[in-house]
């Protein structure tokens, strides 16, 4: 049977936590988790679930905006606390849910129209962690790269990610001696800006990359069998040293990553595309169920 064919049955989850008290990032155990599940098949009528989602290797934080429909009051008040967190899963009833996005909800506004509450919560991954946490400290002389950068990332609250293993890789020492002072969001930027790497925020973990390089994740195949919509568009670089972009439409594949691989099969681009850019549009009654991806062939990777 053809992937494609697994391509049916949409279903959705959102889970909503509180966080600690003063925490970044640890949920309070003492909260009840709010678990709403929606599908296309109507055994849960009158919920409705539709999400926009933006995942980037830009530093700033992913958004994300997620309206739910006939949450209940009790449910309604919850998410107007301060320290929420969302996690939406979504997928296919075949292969089941996928983990699609983890943020901060910034705000939650709720209005009527006729009998139906539309609740939208607008959402920044990992967002207070980069706004709030700070970091105040100096290095001797000699100290390492890799060894500032892992101090700033146990500071700034989030998940570790791939830092141990890239900050392995930065043995550059500062012969001077190294002096910080500011939000961890920007001093991570401007240590990491001397070896010409940036770091980006997925899903509450840290993911630093060296220039033209991309995560080693698994690499989902999009063709016209796997759910490929139209044909892949070319798009301009950044710089004119960059490669040539490519834009290409699927149907909603949540195992795009930003910073991620994926392997395009068309008549045009066939190659491992390296995404920097994979947005994830879906409602869970109808309409848009889609994932915008826009990356660059990589001409050192050949497809499996």
């Amino acid at each position: 049977m053809a992937e494609r064919d697994y391509l049916w049955g949409r279903i959705c989850r959102v889970t909503l936590t509180l966080l600690r008290s003063g925490s970044f990032s640890e949920t309070d155990p003492t909260a009840n988790t709010i678990v709403i599940d929606g599908a296309s098949d109507g055994s849960n009528m009158g919920l409705r679930i539709r999400f926009q989602i933006s995942k980037s290797t830009e530093k700033t934080a992913n958004p994300a905006v997620i309206t739910i429909t006939n949450l209940s009051p009790d449910h309604r008040a919850a998410v107007q606390r301060k320290g929420v967190r969302l996690t939406l899963e979504a997928g296919y009833a075949g292969p089941g849910l996928v983990h699609v996005y983890t943020g901060d909800v910034r705000t939650a506004d709720s209005t009527r129209d006729v009998a139906d509450w539309h609740t939208a919560l607008k959402c920044g991954d990992a967002e207070r962690s980069l706004q709030f946490a700070r970091v105040s400290q100096s290095f001797a002389a000699g100290v390492t790269l890799g060894e500032v950068v892992k101090f700033i990332a146990g500071r700034t609250g989030l998940g570790i990610g791939n830092v141990n293993e890239q900050a392995a890789r930065l043995t550059q020492p500062f012969y001077q001696g190294y002096t910080m002072h500011d939000s961890a969001g920007k001093e991570l930027d401007r240590a990491l800006r001397a070896a010409g790497w940036r770091y980006s925020v997925q899903d509450g973990q840290l993911q630093l990359l060296a220039p033209g390089e991309a995560v080693t994740n698994s690499v989902p195949v999009v063709s016209v069998e796997t759910g490929l919509i139209g044909s892949p568009e070319a798009g301009s670089p950044e710089t004119k040293k960059q490669p040539q972009l490519i834009r290409f439409r699927r149907l909603l594949l949540p195992q795009a990553r930003a910073g991620g691989r994926v392997q395009l099969v068309s008549a045009r681009y066939n190659g491992i595309v390296r995404l920097k850019k994979a947005d994830h549009t879906g409602d869970i009654r109808g309409g848009e169920w889609f994932t915008d991806m826009e990356g660059a062939i990589d001409p050192t990777a050949r497809p499996a």
